[in-house]
């Protein structure tokens, strides 16, 4: 192993140990625990690639955008694309090699936005990817990165997502550090790096989503850290006017390990994990890359425990 790497897998084990020693002192949530029932009915699909390892989902008018980082980066980042009864469309290429750990899909202006490199964001085409092997962004490497520093040090964009007019994305990091920051998307489809809102937000974020329900906007949030620890869904409430959500009522979903980001499309949740790929097979696995569960009326039940 080298030296790189032993360092970050140590760092990540003190982390680990660090939240577990700080659980409910800093930020004591008020929330509700939920476990991951093995028993509720969850359709599983594996995207089967050896080099492979998925890190994002939105659904895009009738297909369901996933995006994908190469391990060993012998090809570049890539969108598989598939129908919504999860037959696959196609791959495209991206123009990079990043860890594409978010995916946004804007409606308004028919943009697909994928985090990129170095703290920053890359906006392209949707008809592009449909139409083409490869994609180029129409604006690409927009540097979000001010106030976002992973637990690595460096600045990266861990997560990102779309709601009503804004891009919401943040860092991956210990709780006392984290941030939500929200962009307001222009005319021309892009936006203003200087010009954002920040939040505290939850630490080891992965993925957010919004719900609207009684036209009042709910947040889902996914959270994982290493390969043996168990994956976390939070649900709570959205205030803009809030600047830190920390300390907000929520409850809490137990999910497998190493969730990445997660979506909800007509009363399905979709969610996809790392740790069922090639490169993580001596972790603790489950035997799907991608799980989707059908709310039905569940959330709304949870939603009126808040």
């Amino acid at each position: 192993m080298n030296l790189k790497k032993l360092k970050k897998q140590l760092t990540v084990l003190s982390l680990c140990l660090m939240t577990t020693l700080q659980s409910g002192s800093a930020h004591p949530h008020n929330k509700e625990y939920v476990p991951f029932d093995d028993g509720i009915k969850r359709t599983e699909y594996d995207i089967n690639s050896e080099y492979y390892v998925i890190q994002g989902i939105c659904i895009v008018d009738d297909f369901i955008f996933v995006t994908a980082y190469n391990d060993i980066k012998s090809e570049s980042s890539k969108v598989y694309i598939y129908d919504l009864d999860f037959n696959l469309i196609k791959e495209t290429l991206l123009n990079n090699y990043s860890h594409v750990g978010g995916i946004a899909y804007d409606p308004i202006n028919n943009n697909i936005w994928i985090t990129d490199i170095s703290g920053t964001i890359s906006c392209y085409d949707k008809n592009d990817f449909l139409k083409f092997p490869s994609v180029r962004p129409k604006f690409e490497r927009i540097d979000v990165s001010k106030g976002l520093v992973n637990i690595y040090g460096n600045t990266a964009v861990a997560y990102i997502t779309y709601h009503n007019g804004y891009l919401y994305l943040g860092d991956f990091t210990i709780e006392d550090l984290a941030t939500l920051k929200r962009y307001k998307i222009e005319g021309n489809g892009s936006i203003n790096p200087g010009e954002y809102d920040s939040y505290g937000f939850y630490g080891f974020a992965q993925g957010l989503c919004f719900y609207n329900y009684n036209n009042e906007d709910y947040m889902l949030v996914s959270t994982s850290i290493g390969r043996l620890n168990k994956s976390k869904i939070l649900l709570t409430k959205f205030d803009d006017n809030k600047k830190d959500f920390r300390n907000n009522q929520m409850i809490e979903f137990e999910m497998p390990n190493m969730l990445e980001q997660l979506s909800i499309h007509d009363d399905k949740l979709y969610t996809v994990y790392e740790s069922n790929s090639f490169k993580y097979n001596t972790g603790a696995k489950h035997s799907g890359d991608i799980l989707i569960e059908e709310l039905d009326e569940k959330i709304s039940d949870y939603i009126n425990k808040l």
